[in-house]
């Protein structure tokens, strides 16, 4: 959360070759290539750019009736990981919540999935399910292998190489991976869930981080805060971050979630929502 707007669209319409690694021919990854603008006018013709030949998926130029969308919205997802929330973000929600109270056909239902909780466990089962993944070789440019242990001990001792998030990633390697069975389950009920109350005119409104933008670096002691976005890469849902403003002089926004090639209506609310809180606010007067 910075402050602008960010689109990450439905899964598997932009061509992933050359992103690091991969070929574009992987058949299952959370990779996707997104957008990110000043002002949410600017995504939908980014959009179109980068999925090229699939544009008539998304039906980016249907227009969207705000009025008759329904709006479901999660204050808390539950997962014990994530650090709680303070006032000011609930507040920023909330803002949007009563915002839509006022203007759809439809009163906005706070709603709760017990999937959601569990989004460490399955962000770190289908990342080693990433075809020809290997955090401990990408780090070396793929020239070699980085070993973990030694690496930490390394960073410790404060004679380490890498940066914190990358040691965070060596440590994250070593401890077990959730079950196949159980994650593969867990992901298809949460998936079904969504796309059962979503359908093809519903948004969910969601938290994006627990607190406006910290200092630098202390993101290294919260990592799990990340859970509250790394949930729609799991689940392969377009979302769009949208700015709601300052608190304390820090950018704060939520997120706006749909069905999967349902990206529209997230851009169409991200446009209410610019025209109702500002949206993006320049760091200092622009002249």
């Amino acid at each position: 959360m910075c402050g602008v707007f960010g689109h990450k669209p439905t899964s598997h319409l932009i061509p992933t070759k050359g992103m690091t690694f991969r070929t574009g021919k992987e058949e299952q990854t959370m990779v996707v290539v997104g957008v990110l603008a000043r002002f949410s006018e600017e995504i939908t013709p980014i959009l179109k750019v980068l999925v090229g030949e699939n544009v008539e998926k998304l039906q980016l130029d249907k227009p969207v009736n705000i009025k008759s969308l329904k709006v479901y919205y999660i204050l808390d997802p539950k997962d014990p990981f994530v650090s709680p929330s303070r006032e000011e973000m609930k507040s920023t929600l909330t803002g949007a919540v009563n915002y839509f109270s006022g203007l759809c056909d439809t009163p906005p239902k706070e709603v709760e999935f017990e999937g959601t909780k569990y989004t460490g466990k399955l962000w770190k089962y289908w990342m080693s399910q990433e075809t020809n993944a290997n955090f401990k070789r990408d780090v070396m440019n793929r020239e070699g292998e980085a070993q973990p242990l030694i690496e930490i001990f390394k960073y410790v001792t404060g004679r380490g190489e890498f940066c914190g998030s990358t040691i965070f990633n060596f440590i994250n390697g070593l401890l077990p991976t959730p079950k196949d069975d159980w994650a593969r389950e867990t992901t298809e009920q949460l998936s079904k869930q969504l796309l059962d109350t979503l359908g093809e005119d519903g948004v969910l409104l969601y938290p994006s981080a627990p607190w406006p933008a910290s200092y630098h670096y202390t993101a290294f002691l919260r990592p799990w805060n990340f859970n509250l976005f790394s949930i729609w890469n799991v689940l392969k849902f377009p979302v769009t971050q949208v700015p709601m403003g300052l608190r304390y002089g820090l950018p704060v926004g939520i997120q706006v979630v749909t069905a999967p090639n349902q990206d529209r209506l997230c851009i169409a609310v991200a446009k209410e929502l610019e025209k109702a809180f500002g949206g993006f606010v320049p760091p200092y007067p622009l002249e």
